[in-house]
């Protein structure tokens, strides 16, 4: 009886420790969880930051062509190599951004395979624990 009652009771202290073991991984993971949300929002906003100040140089940019263009009609060749250099400041500015958009996506997309991961093994371990519970 008195066994019977001991290995009843290593049973409970068992199954409470799994179970603040599985609670405490559910925290980290949520706290995972927020951290990403976070990074992924400062990413975003840092990313739109960027593309309305690009937005905001093209329109610069542009209106600057412009004024030129009607301003130094008669010197065709000299808009022809402000045009040039226009273009090319253009062309950098849309892969930047193009590539801001990359970094951002993948930095993404590891961070989403990562939780994945992380969350796959979490699973097995917690069907693990799981198992083990259902044996004793």
């Amino acid at each position: 009886r008195d066994s019977l009652d001991l290995g009843l009771s290593k049973m409970k202290d068992k199954d409470r420790e799994l179970k603040d073991q599985y609670h405490k991984e559910e925290l980290h993971i949520d706290n995972q969880i927020t951290q990403l949300k976070d990074q992924l929002i400062l990413m975003s906003t840092q990313n739109q930051k960027a593309v309305e100040t690009l937005e905001r140089e093209i329109e610069e940019m542009q209106a600057e062509y412009e004024s030129r263009q009607r301003f130094n009609k008669s010197r065709k060749g000299q808009i022809d190599v402000t045009l040039e250099k226009m273009i090319t400041k253009l062309k950098q500015i849309i892969n930047e951004v193009l590539k801001i958009r990359d970094d951002t996506q993948k930095a993404v997309d590891l961070k989403n395979e990562e939780y994945l991961r992380m969350r796959e093994k979490v699973l097995l371990d917690l069907e693990k624990i799981e198992e083990e519970i259902n044996k004793t």
